[in-house]
């Protein structure tokens, strides 16, 4: 039996995937900006940001419901068939975006983005272990360089007092990277629910922390609140779910090689906003980073054609 694929049908989807990682490593590049620019600390940066994304997926979800009238059955029969899957999708989450925010607040923000610049080998690496993707020598030579580019870009921060906020981003990159595994896994998981759930699931953990410490949830800038529902409500859930629906139609490592859009986007809002001029160590570990990055999750030539030939056998047959 010949199956019959329309022409240009997975270049379509591998284009739309393209351009929607793109589109949301852009936009999530304005979540530095925002935290640094929030005058509170990183704990109620982190409730406020889950708070606003909670109730904005939650404002979202009821007109969709109003207008179509079964947006909400649907979200309810995908939490019953497949609670396991949404859940570690939004604590993944969850846990990925409270690091950034925190990482933000303790080192600079050219050292976060850097850092998060290596997330394409460690989801090779998590797609090789946990979803059984095969890593190639290309890429474990682009992990090995990419380490590298991480601890020059840490060794500025020892003795500085910018370890910790590094060793933070490092956490970020890790949630962020099992977020990817999981939507490549179960690419059915409703983004919307997941994104809604992860801040949701942030504003509970830090307004926990918040009631255990003498810090109170009045007493925040206008203009803080002004940046934090704006990253809350607008660009941090609107790149999450590009990001996550980007990775129905791409791998995880390639989804994550659009994160040096990011790193030069956040450097350069930090340097524009806050003359915040990143140290050398960081320019030398972030070139290093990217063009492991690069280098890494590329085809090469001769394999792509072979890959290609591929498909095209196995869509005739």
């Amino acid at each position: 039996m010949t199956t019959t694929a329309r022409p240009g049908a997975r270049m379509e989807g591998r284009q739309l995937g393209r351009v929607l990682a793109a589109s949301g490593m852009f936009a999530v590049s304005l979540d530095s900006l925002l935290t640094r620019a929030a005058d509170t600390s990183g704990v109620r940066v982190a409730f406020w940001f889950g708070l606003w994304m909670a109730l904005t997926i939650g404002v979202v979800n009821a007109v969709m419901v109003k207008r179509s009238g079964r947006a909400a059955d649907g979200l309810l029969q995908q939490a019953r068939s497949m609670p396991g899957p949404l859940a570690q999708a939004a604590v993944t989450q969850a846990i990925s975006s409270t690091l950034f925010v925190l990482a933000v607040k303790n080192t600079t923000v050219a050292n976060v983005v850097v850092i998060i610049a290596a997330a394409p080998v460690l989801a090779a690496i998590a797609s090789r272990v946990l979803i059984g993707e095969r890593t190639t020598r290309r890429v474990w030579i682009a992990i090995a360089a990419s380490i590298a580019g991480i601890v020059i870009v840490m060794s500025g921060s020892f003795g500085g007092g910018g370890i910790v906020g590094d060793l933070l981003a490092v956490g970020a990159i890790t949630g962020w990277s099992l977020n990817l595994i999981v939507y490549r896994r179960h690419p059915t998981i409703n983004r919307m629910a997941a994104v809604g759930g992860g801040g949701a699931i942030i504003a509970l953990v830090m307004f926990a922390v918040l009631l255990g410490t003498s810090e109170p949830l009045s007493g925040v800038p206008f203009s803080t609140h002004a940046y934090l529902f704006l990253m809350g409500a607008v660009t941090a859930p609107l790149a999450r779910v590009m990001i996550a629906t980007a990775a129905s139609y791409l791998p995880a490592a390639e989804v994550s090689l659009f994160g040096p859009i990011e790193t030069l986007a956040a450097t350069l809002w930090a340097w524009l906003a806050f003359a915040e001029e990143p140290p050398a160590a960081t320019f030398v570990g972030g070139a290093i980073v990217i063009a492991a990055v690069i280098w890494g999750t590329r085809q090469p030539p001769g394999q792509r054609s072979v890959t290609s030939s591929a498909k095209s056998t196995t869509l005739s047959s």
